[in-house]
C-alpha cells in the first residue's frame, strides 16, 4: 500500500493515507470541521471530523456519533456490530504528539453497517449496505471529539476494481490512526 502524508485543517494535523485517496474538497464543498477523501478506484471514503465533545461516556459518545451519521445519511437501517475502548497504547501506538503534550485522551471504535440510498432514490433496490468503521479520539483538555470514519459500500460490482494493494479496513484504519500527528494545538482553541 502506497501511503502519502496529508496535511489537514491548514497543516495543523497530518495523517498518512493511501495515495489513491483523493481530497474531496478538490471537487466538492466540505464543511470546515471535516477533511474528506475518496478512493479513486471505487466509492470507499475516509472522513476526519473535529466535533464539540459530547458530555457522555466514551462508548455512549461513540454511539451518538454513529447515530448522527446514520441520520445525516438518511439510513433506513443501521447497527453497530462491534464497539470497544482501546487502551492508550494497545492498538494505536504512535500518538506521540498526544503523550508529548500530556494530552488527556481516550480512544474507542465501532464497526457497523448502514443501509442508505444513493442520490436520494427511494426504491428498495436503490439502497446499499455501507460498512462503517469509526474511531473516536476524545481530546478532553481540548473538549474535542475527533472522528475518523471509513465508509465501505457493499457493492459486488466494485470489488473487482479494488487493487491488489487494497488493505482490509481494520488494518488501513490502524495505519491511518497510528500516523496521526497534531502540529498546532491552537487549532482547538
Amino acid at each position: 500500500m502506497n501511503l502519502s502524508t496529508r496535511s489537514l485543517f491548514g497543516g495543523a494535523i497530518s495523517i498518512s493515507l493511501p495515495s489513491n485517496f483523493l481530497d474531496t474538497s478538490d471537487f466538492r464543498q466540505v464543511p470546515d470541521n471535516q477533511e474528506a477523501f475518496v478512493d479513486s478506484n471505487n466509492e470507499d471514503s475516509i472522513i476526519i471530523e473535529l466535533l464539540e465533545m459530547l458530555n457522555s461516556s466514551d462508548l455512549e459518545a461513540l454511539r451518538v456519533h454513529f447515530e448522527d451519521l446514520a441520520e445525516t445519511n438518511e439510513a433506513i437501517e443501521h447497527s453497530i456490530n462491534v464497539e470497544n475502548e482501546l487502551p492508550k497504547l494497545a492498538q494505536i501506538r504512535n500518538l506521540k504528539t498526544f503523550y508529548g503534550f500530556s494530552c488527556n485522551h481516550s480512544v474507542c471504535y465501532a464497526i457497523g453497517t448502514q443501509k442508505v440510498s444513493k442520490y436520494n432514490y427511494t426504491q428498495a433496490k436503490d439502497y446499499k449496505n455501507i460498512h462503517i468503521y469509526m474511531v473516536l479520539i476524545r481530546l478532553f483538555d481540548q473538549k474535542t471529539d475527533m472522528l475518523i470514519t471509513m465508509n465501505y459500500p457493499q457493492d459486488p460490482t466494485l470489488s473487482s476494481v479494488k487493487s491488489e494493494s487494497h488493505q482490509p479496513p481494520e488494518i488501513l484504519l490502524n495505519t491511518i490512526v497510528s500516523t496521526l500527528n497534531v502540529h498546532n494545538w491552537n487549532l482547538f482553541c
